[in-house]
């Protein structure tokens, strides 16, 4: 059993905690920060070296993960103003100079991403392959990596951490009523809405939920949408209907490196060691194969902590 930490300044929990609090600031405004964008990629180091360390003392650290799981995607978000940022500072190229970081320490290799982001992107338009799809579902992201509204993301970063203290107390009308407000800060933001309708479902209001999801499902199509709530499922502890929806994502994209990371988190939290090293190793091989190395880490390192541990992860807060 995970053990809890005492929470007074001097603490490993209490510098992760101060960490992410840092990283969410610095990720919400990227914009405009110049050079200063190298404070990010360090505190995101910091953040890297606690977590490793506290999982080894078998710290309780569910809610403080989740945090820094939100803080990475939106991270890749804004990949595209990183490097913009970085430049200002002679380049990524430059600031890994001086730290010289592994690979697995992916924020500092944005620059890669980024390029690969547009090689897809000329790739596809020359070939006219999935132009649709790019023009109904990519849209957004890409507005919101060239246009990232700050005063939206720092309402919408708020809210969310809000509700997730919201949850780790148990009280879900409250979290419910944070993300509520955040889908209408951010209504093009489907994976809110899916929030929204898992608790609503929670606290017993049918039509609320009914109604999000019918949203949710009309933002995320196809395997986005299960993979989201899958994501949120597990987040809340439902295992059962996170491994359902993780498994139909994966019906419906063999291809999703996340589906499988997600669904190996399931099994780990249900204690299927064997499948949850199945799933890792599945993951990590289909982001190597499409050159997302961030995923291919994350996968590797679940897989390293669930061997060396030789049962589940810690369960996701209830």
């Amino acid at each position: 059993m995970a053990r809890f930490l005492d929470t007074t300044p001097d603490t490993d929990l209490e510098r992760l905690r101060k960490a992410l609090d840092e990283c969410e600031r610095l990720a919400t405004n990227v914009k405009g920060s110049g050079a200063g964008v190298a404070k990010l990629l360090e505190e995101m180091d910091e953040v890297d070296a606690l977590t490793s360390r506290l999982r080894q003392e078998g710290a309780d650290i569910r809610s403080e993960l989740t945090r820094l799981e939100s803080i990475q995607m939106r991270l890749q978000d804004r990949a595209s103003d990183v490097v913009r940022e970085a430049a200002a500072a002679g380049g990524m190229a430059s600031l890994r100079a001086s730290v010289r970081p592994p690979r697995d320490r992916w924020w500092w290799y944005l620059d890669d991403l980024v390029r690969r982001r547009r090689k897809r992107t000329i790739v596809r338009a020359i070939l006219g392959v999935l132009l649709a799809f790019v023009l109904i579902f990519g849209g957004y992201h890409l507005l919101m990596i060239v246009f990232p509204p700050n005063p939206v993301a720092s309402k919408v970063v708020s809210l969310e951490a809000d509700a997730s203290r919201a949850l780790e107390d148990g009280n879900f009308k409250a979290a419910l009523d944070d993300y509520q407000e955040a889908s209408q800060v951010d209504p093009s933001d489907g994976s809110l809405r899916i929030w929204v309708a898992v608790l609503a479902n929670r606290v017993g209001d049918a039509e609320e939920s009914k109604e999000a999801t019918a949203a949710a499902r009309k933002l995320l199509p196809g395997a986005n949408f299960y993979i989201r709530r899958g994501y949120v499922y597990l987040n809340l502890g439902s295992l059962d209907k996170a491994a359902a929806d993780l498994e139909r994502a994966i019906e419906l994209d063999p291809s999703s490196a996340m589906a499988y990371y997600l669904h190996g988190n399931v099994m780990a939290a249900q204690r299927h060691v064997q499948k949850a090293i199945a799933d890792y190793d599945k993951a990590a091989e289909l982001a190597k194969a499409q050159g997302d190395a961030r995923m291919e880490g994350l996968a590797r390192i679940q897989k390293a902590y669930v061997l060396q541990s030789g049962s589940g992860a810690p369960e996701p807060i209830r």
